[in-house]
C-alpha cells in the first residue's frame, strides 16, 4: 500500500494542486492578487509554520513508533533464544519439549504469522505454541539446585517473551495515528497548497514550480507518516530477521536429532 501511496498519491496531489492553481488563475484577476500580496505572505508564513511544526512532530513520533516495533521484535526473538539456551540444563523431558516448542514457534512466526500481520491478522498456530511454551516452562519440576536456578532464569525470559509478543501484535493491528489526525493532516496540506494560489507572478511557470515543490514535499511527508504508522506492512515493513537468526544459528544443535528420536516415544511429551 505504501508503494501505491508514493507512486500514485504524491503525483495525484501535485496534479490536484496544479488544477486548483489553473482554476484560480482563470477565475481571479491577477491585479486582485497583487493587492493582497502582503497579507498572503503573512498568512502563508503563519499557516506554513504551524503545519510544518505539526507534521514534523508527527513524523518524529511515528518514527519512534516504528523503532519501538523493531525493538519489540528483537526482544521477543532474543527472549525466545534465551529460553531455548536455558532449557539445555533441564532434564531430557523438559529440555526436548521446550526446545522443540521454541523451534516450532519460530517457524510459525516466520512462515505463517509474519505474512498475516500485513493484513492485521495473527496465526492461531503461533498463539497455541506461545501458550504451550508458557505451560511447559511453568510446569518444570526442578530436581536439583541447578534446575532450580535455571527455572528462575527461564520464567523472566518467558515474561519478556510474552510481553514483547503482545506488544508486537498490538502494533501490527493498530496504527499510531488515529483517523482524526489523518483528517487534520489532509486538510492542513490542502490549505497550505491553496494559500500558494494567492500569490501572483508575471511568470506563471515560476508559481507552478513553487506549487509542485510544496505539494511534493507535503506528499512525501504524508507518505512517511503512512510508512511509519504501519511498521509491519508496506514497502518498509519490518522483517523477521532476528527470528531467522534464531532458526539458522541458535536452534541448530544436536537436540534436533534427539528430538526426532523422542517423537517415537510419546511418554516424553505428556
Amino acid at each position: 500500500m505504501n508503494t501505491i501511496l508514493i507512486s500514485v498519491g504524491v503525483p495525484l496531489l501535485v496534479v490536484i494542486a496544479l488544477l486548483g492553481h489553473h482554476l484560480v488563475r482563470t477565475r481571479v484577476d491577477a491585479s486582485a492578487l497583487d493587492e493582497h500580496q502582503d497579507s498572503s505572505q503573512a498568512v502563508l508564513g503563519l499557516v506554513g509554520t504551524l503545519f510544518s511544526v505539526l507534521i514534523g512532530f508527527m513524523v518524529v513520533a511515528s518514527l519512534d513508533n516504528y523503532h519501538d516495533a523493531r525493538q519489540h521484535v528483537q526482544l521477543e526473538a532474543n527472549a525466545l533464544g534465551n529460553i531455548y539456551r536455558l532449557a539445555h540444563g533441564l532434564s531430557d523431558v523438559d529440555r526436548l519439549r521446550i526446545r522443540q516448542l521454541c523451534r516450532d514457534y519460530c517457524n510459525a512466526v516466520i512462515d505463517e504469522e509474519w505474512p498475516l500481520m500485513e493484513q492485521k491478522q495473527t496465526s492461531k498456530k503461533a498463539w497455541h505454541l506461545y501458550q504451550e511454551i508458557w505451560d511447559a516452562s511453568v510446569s518444570i519440576t526442578p530436581h536439583n539446585e541447578r534446575e532450580t536456578s535455571i527455572l528462575q532464569a527461564i520464567l523472566p525470559a518467558c515474561y519478556n517473551y510474552g510481553e514483547s509478543r503482545r506488544s508486537r501484535i498490538v502494533q501490527s493491528q493498530t496504527g499510531f495515528l488515529p483517523g482524526a489526525l489523518w483528517i487534520v493532516i489532509i486538510f492542513g496540506a490542502l490549505i497550505t497548497v491553496a494559500i500558494t494560489y494567492t500569490f501572483s507572478s508575471k511568470w506563471v511557470g515560476y508559481q507552478r514550480v513553487i506549487i509542485v515543490l510544496v505539494s511534493t514535499s507535503l506528499g512525501l511527508n504524508i507518505w512517511l507518516l503512512a510508512v511509519f504508522n504501519s511498521p509491519f506492512a508496506g514497502q518498509l515493513k519490518l522483517q523477521p530477521d532476528m527470528f531467522i537468526l534464531d532458526r539458522d544459528f541458535i536452534f541448530q544443535d544436536s537436540d534436533r536429532f534427539s528430538c526426532m528420536k523422542s517423537q517415537a516415544n510419546p511418554n516424553l511429551f505428556p
